[in-house]
């Protein structure tokens, strides 16, 4: 992971407990885990991680979803991933699931994150989000857990080939600075 370097370098330069909380977005998600390598150092550190943008800016939404259809033209993805996120879509579709639904329910189940963050247009969103949320935690049943299981399945082979393929963040004469990681894929 070029450009992390400098993170490992902050954070191992402080003693446990100053850094007390790290926000990382669309690092934490379906087509992007790379925060799962810092996540056991994080804790060592007592730092709380906030996962932001399980859905990575809008690239892991469905396909049927008038508005949501992948990513916006604006998104700053490579186009080989944004046509890798596109095909999941498309994938979940024909299965009668939702690739948002399916994300973040990933994402909520990895208990060592202190928060997830996720954005929210409207107030169906947020109950079909809580819904999501307390299924990904086992705490109400998901009736379509096969379903979502061999969905899963299929959006994690379409992702393998650009997993952990990320995209430029922030203003350019702060690249490679601390409050940023920069992956070079």
């Amino acid at each position: 992971m070029a450009g992390s370097d400098q993170f490992w370098v902050w954070v191992c330069r402080v003693p446990a407990g100053t850094v007390d909380t790290v926000l990382s977005y669309c690092h934490y998600s379906l087509n992007d885990q790379t925060l799962a390598d810092m996540i056991p150092y994080l804790k060592e550190k007592n730092a709380g991680i906030i996962n932001a943008s399980a859905l990575s800016m809008g690239l892991l939404t469905d396909q049927a979803s008038p508005g949501l259809a992948g990513p916006y033209d604006w998104h700053p993805a490579p186009q080989k991933l944004k046509e890798a996120c596109r095909k999941a879509g498309k994938a979940c579709g024909e299965q009668g699931v939702s690739l948002r639904r399916l994300a973040l329910q990933e994402a909520v189940k990895n208990s060592d994150m202190s928060t997830q963050l996720v954005g929210m247009g409207s107030i169906q969103e947020v109950q079909s989000n809580v819904q999501t949320v307390l299924e990904g935690l086992g705490l109400v049943e998901n009736k379509t857990a096969k379903q979502d299981a061999a969905a899963l399945k299929e959006v994690q082979s379409i992702l393998k080939p650009t997993h952990g393929v990320t995209w430029p963040s922030g203003k350019p004469e702060n690249e490679g600075g601390y409050g940023a990681i920069f992956i070079d894929n």
